[in-house]
């Protein structure tokens, strides 16, 4: 194995555990929104457009939320493939 080629797994291995992280604050982030949107709803359900609007932000997050998490079980499972090929790399 050349340098060059162990400098890229290694870039890309950095690259991506980043990404996850930026993925789970992105998370964090939606599903702060789907909590807030929750407790407005609760508090401020006295007129109908108030309890759509809070409705459709409640759902709208938490399908963000949803997706963003599954995103993240992928991109593990993409690093952990990408650190076992590096490393049978490595061994051979």
């Amino acid at each position: 194995m050349t340098e060059e080629t162990k400098q890229g797994y290694l870039t890309e291995i950095a690259y991506q555990k980043h990404m996850l992280k930026n993925l789970q604050r992105y998370m964090t982030l939606t599903f702060f929104i789907s909590t807030i949107s929750v407790v407005l709803l609760y508090y401020f359900h006295s007129h109908i457009f108030d309890t759509l609007f809070f409705v459709v932000l409640t759902v709208i997050s938490v399908l963000a939320t949803l997706v963003l998490l599954y995103g993240i079980i992928l991109g593990r499972k993409n690093v952990n493939k990408v650190i076992d090929q590096f490393e049978k790399l490595i061994r051979s």
